[in-house]
């Protein structure tokens, strides 16, 4: 490997301890934060709560009720059925009634919500998954609110229809898009209830969703593996910039192995210049010439 892949390599190492170091820093306050809040968590967790047997499995909260009955077949092997399952105030309450589009129960004015346009293929899919909203916000309105696995088997139904309807690449791109875009929103709202937000919320919820890793992280690194880990980050770096602030001259016993070590590039700087640096210490650069005699 040649000398200037080796720096190369040697300052993206460098540029990869450092961004570890910020974001250890930020696991470590935000730790803190997360200590200094513990007693108070602990009190209200503490405190004597009375929990409902549909609050113990919210995961699959509402499963059993009209509307998750509705929702588990619109997502199943056979959607048509769900058409017979639509509770009877839907159309009442939500001002519509399901229709059939190839086969599947859909919103007849529902559509594709993107900033961009999206392939004509996944109309039919976006008109299902509009439907499969409406059903999660008339159970809410009923007083029968389905848990996650109700927004996620929508999600989920949604993005492989979008696929298969796909012929080419740039189709596929589309989908994948518009599935990462569906799953944010979702996740951001905790795959409870779709909601119109206003701007205040969305930006809210976002970081609230962005943040949440960092919160876990400062949970593990309140753990004694997790300051172990974090201490033994600190000393690699530690290391690295010793090693950076100490030259190594050149010679034929140099260990140009080492991955830390950084030596004096005047040839380089020569290189970009033009202009001829002269050796140090009766020692040749790697740019300069041989002298030659008369």
């Amino acid at each position: 490997m040649t000398t200037g892949r080796l720096d190369t390599l040697r300052a993206w190492f460098g540029r990869l301890l450092v961004s570890s170091v910020i974001i250890a820093a930020g696991v470590v306050i935000a730790s803190l934060s997360t200590t200094s809040s513990a007693p108070m968590m602990t009190t209200a967790l503490t405190a004597p709560t009375t929990l409902s047997a549909p609050d113990v499995d919210s995961a699959r909260l509402g499963a059993n009720t009209p509307t998750g009955a509705a929702v588990a077949a619109l997502t199943g092997p056979r959607p048509a059925d769900a058409i017979a399952l639509i509770p009877a105030g839907f159309a009442e309450e939500m001002g519509y009634r399901p229709v059939l589009i190839d086969g599947v129960p859909a919103n007849p004015d529902g559509g594709c919500s993107s900033p961009i346009a999206m392939p004509m293929s996944f109309d039919a899919p976006c008109k299902t998954h509009d439907l499969g909203y409406d059903l999660l916000r008339y159970g809410a309105l009923t007083g029968s609110p389905l848990g996650p696995w109700a927004r996620e088997s929508l999600d989920g139904q949604l993005s492989t229809r979008m696929h298969a309807s796909c012929v080419d690449d740039g189709c596929q791109t589309a989908a994948d898009l518009a599935d990462a875009g569906v799953g944010a929103n979702s996740r951001r709202q905790g795959d409870g209830v779709p909601v119109t937000e206003t701007d205040s919320q969305i930006v809210t919820s976002t970081l609230r969703m962005i943040w949440a890793p960092v919160s876990h992280a400062a949970g593990v690194l309140g753990t004694a593996p997790g300051r172990a880990t974090a201490a033994a980050l600190l000393a690699v770096v530690a290391l690295h910039l010793r090693r950076r602030s100490r030259p190594l001259a050149l010679g034929p016993w140099s260990p140009r192995w080492s991955w830390f070590a950084v030596r004096p590039r005047p040839a380089v700087f020569s290189a970009i210049t033009r202009r001829r640096v002269p050796a140090r210490d009766g020692q040749r650069t790697p740019f300069s010439k041989a002298k030659t005699t008369a």
